[in-house]
């Protein structure tokens, strides 16, 4: 395994300095030199971080977050690294919130490269290192064999393997038998590795996560849009769709539509070339629309309002009766958790599902259903909606549970 590890770290090192001209490669070694200068590790005041946690998106951080929360408020330290611009805004925060208690770090691809004091084994301190879901780098071995570290991996996942031919990699089998504890994402995963001899166990509390965004929707949204908030109270029950975090190929669903129910659309990204390329989109199709980037009424005879805010899309869906969640038609679906969370009565999504445990969760309520193309999105639209709240359980204890494993792993 060493001489595997020493191997990727040559190949690594030798496509860095070859096409570290390309714009991409600067563009990624730019991000990562942000971390000089404000990111020092825990070393630098001779502490030593209790966990070290590593994630790649904003939806890993928030799954992650509750449980960061509960060890900050126990006086742990924690380090937190993370692969993703996206996630920048509200990991820097958190540092900011809590400075004695949190370290960040932009994961250092390419940095080591140029600033070794930044590589992993320079900078990380704890003893721990949590990986959230799906990153899986050579580097976090080199940590396990280098430093004697122990792995967590929480909420992982084999869905994947499970809906293809049921086999795993040599490496990734490999990768897994290295953690000393495993969280898998439901008790399916859970049943699944056991064939292969991965045992783990099964925590979640992002329904959570929701329900307490949710207790405090009102104000918010009457905080962040009141008017919109008043106009969308005056349509009627049964009237009401939103397209959660949309793409422009998700809009093909609306070809030739008969625009007779209301459509909030909400982009899954507010850059300003995913935005023309959905208003493009709109266009393409003679979709008439009004753009909503502040807070306003709805125009009267309005049937479509694309909402360019950011932010709210969790605190929305409550207030819809049909949910389409966007991404479908790309790698994979976004959130479904959110709506179903919300007790929306009707959910549906594109094919590209493969990917999402909350697909399968959303599945257990028969409360979501797969369109592929525009005849099938009227269809769904086509049956009525009858709103049932569902069931979901919280338990103190099991959180707690959790914590104590990963601390004493």
């Amino acid at each position: 395994m060493k001489i595997l590890l020493n191997i990727y770290d040559l190949i690594l090192r030798f496509t860095f300095y070859l096409f570290c001209w390309l714009p991409p490669v600067r563009a990624r070694l730019s991000f990562e030199l942000r971390n000089v200068g404000q990111n020092e590790s825990f070393k630098v005041t001779g502490e030593t971080a209790d966990l070290c946690f590593e994630f790649s998106s904003e939806g890993e951080l928030q799954q992650a977050l509750p449980l960061v929360l509960r060890l900050i408020s126990e006086g742990k330290k924690i380090e937190l690294i993370y692969f993703s611009p996206s996630v920048e805004k509200s990991v820097q925060k958190l540092a900011s919130d809590h400075q004695s208690q949190i370290r960040a770090l932009r994961f250092p691809l390419l940095l080591q490269f140029v600033k070794p004091e930044f590589s992993l084994l320079n900078w990380v301190t704890s003893s721990k290192l949590v990986l959230v879901r799906y990153d899986f780098f050579p580097d976090f071995l080199a940590l396990k064999l280098k430093k004697q570290m122990k792995l967590i991996l929480i909420w992982g996942s084999l869905k994947r393997e499970r809906l293809k031919d049921g086999s795993l990699s040599f490496y990734k089998r490999k990768f897994f038998e290295s953690f000393s504890l495993i969280v898998w994402t439901n008790f399916v995963e859970k049943k699944f590795a056991e064939k292969f001899n991965l045992p783990g166990e099964v925590f979640d509390f992002r329904v959570s996560q929701i329900q307490d965004r949710l207790r405090l929707s009102s104000d918010k949204l009457q905080a962040e849009i009141p008017l919109l908030l008043s106009s969308l109270h005056t349509i009627n029950q049964g009237e009401r769709v939103i397209l959660g975090n949309a793409w422009a190929s998700d809009l093909k669903l609306l070809k030739d539509f008969p625009i007779q129910k209301f459509f909030l659309i909400v982009p899954h990204s507010l850059r300003p070339d995913h935005l023309a390329e959905l208003f493009s989109k709109m266009r393409e199709l003679a979709i008439e629309y009004q753009v909503m980037a502040e807070d306003g009424e709805i125009e009267t005879k309005t049937k479509v309002v694309v909402l360019v805010k950011k932010g709210i899309l969790c605190e929305l869906y409550q207030l819809f009766d049909y949910a389409y969640v966007g991404g479908g038609f790309e790698s994979s679906i976004h959130s479904v958790l959110e709506p179903l969370v919300s007790s929306v009565p009707s959910i549906s999504c594109g094919p590209q599902n493969s990917r999402s445990t909350e697909f399968d969760y959303a599945q257990s309520f028969d409360r979501i259903k797969v369109v592929l193309n525009e005849n099938q999105f009227k269809a769904w639209l086509e049956q009525p909606v009858v709103k049932k709240e569902l069931t979901f359980y919280e338990n103190e204890e099991h959180f707690k549970t959790l914590k104590d494993l990963i601390l004493n792993a």
